[in-house]
């Protein structure tokens, strides 16, 4: 890929105001990211079934690659820096920035995939405020729903993955139901000085146009390792952070504890995969498997905020049923107390 022809670009402050790194969209998923990236993904990945009668399969993938294979990599290592050194040693700053730089510094950069398949893909140009598209990946404090029921929105949930990355950066790709790839990177810094000029701290990595970047349309110029083969979406979260050991497990627990009646009822199936295989035997949570995975992390946890395990007895040991009819005064007066 050329660099005079694809590019990160963050748009000028004009004069106007300048963004911190403490970002209160972003904050709201900090502690817990892996239960926030499995809630908020999955939940929009269900949304968006293309074939009722099959499960939605979401994959997580972790894997890593070269440095020097990131799409605009040095160009966005020296954004970074220079935002590090413009934020100065404003509250949160200085961590978040030295991770940040450390991660390149790095000869591999470690990346989680949350791909989903029997889905429809996102659609919409870039400023088509009704496409799926410009609601996940080219707007802010917009969201958007093809149906009534739907769960998620690409609201302020879309937030979650770039907590889960040191560099706050992600990079989406989808193929939808009509042949069309769409690729782009995303990041969320804060803001930085180049040249004379002041930037805003959201830029985006993507095809020059008139005014900054366009998203990538052309099959062929997004990075083979990046390019969906099947239709559906991949979220790509880049410098994501992982816990030796223990990323999987944080993740399975959020995928059990926000899903398991999707799974129990054959809705969705979620596959995990270590170190960037495709092995022959992942982890795979579905209605058979369901049982023992939440029987190995929710029997047992006897913390106060742990409800799933009984939830989930209800759901297939349940002992007690009640069969009552309710006059409309009797259901108004209870719903009053």
């Amino acid at each position: 890929m050329s660099d005079i022809k694809f590019k990160w670009h963050f748009p000028s402050t004009d004069g106007g105001d300048e963004d911190g790194i403490n970002n209160s969209g972003l904050q709201t998923f900090e502690g817990d990211h892996e239960s926030a990236i499995a809630r908020e993904c999955i939940q929009n990945s269900l949304d968006a079934i293309k074939d009722p009668k099959q499960p939605v399969k979401v994959q997580m993938q972790f894997f890593e690659i070269n440095a020097s294979d990131l799409p605009g990599g040095e160009e966005l290592k020296q954004d970074i820096m220079a935002a590090k050194e413009f934020a100065g040693n404003t509250t949160g700053a200085n961590s978040f920035f030295s991770k940040a730089v450390e991660i390149f510094n790095n000869a591999k950069i470690p990346i989680l995939r949350i791909g989903d398949y029997n889905t429809k893909g996102l659609v919409g140009d870039d400023s088509d405020k009704n496409g799926s598209w410009y609601s996940l990946a080219r707007s802010n404090g917009f969201s958007q729903k093809n149906a009534s029921d739907s769960g998620g929105s690409f609201g302020i949930g879309k937030n979650a993955p770039f907590v889960a990355s040191d560099i706050r950066t992600v990079f989406y790709s989808t193929l939808n139901e009509t042949g069309e790839h769409i690729f782009q990177g995303k990041a969320c810094l804060s803001s930085f000085k180049e040249g004379d000029d002041i930037k805003r701290g959201t830029g985006q990595y993507g095809r020059v146009a008139t005014r900054g970047v366009a998203s990538i349309r052309n099959q062929d110029d997004i990075p083979e390792l990046f390019r969906r083969k099947e239709t559906g979406t991949d979220i790509f979260v880049i410098g994501y952070k992982h816990p030796d050991g223990n990323w999987k497990d944080a993740l399975i627990r959020g995928i059990l504890d926000n899903f398991f009646v999707a799974i129990y009822y054959k809705k969705l199936v979620v596959e995990i995969f270590e170190d960037g295989q495709i092995l022959p035997m992942p982890i795979v949570i579905d209605a058979d498997s369901l049982s023992s995975y939440i029987a190995k992390y929710f029997k047992d946890d006897n913390s106060e905020d742990n409800a799933t395990w009984a939830y989930y007895q209800a759901i297939v040991d349940g002992t007690q049923h009640f069969n009552e009819v309710l006059r409309r005064n009797d259901w108004f007066n209870a719903v009053k107390s």
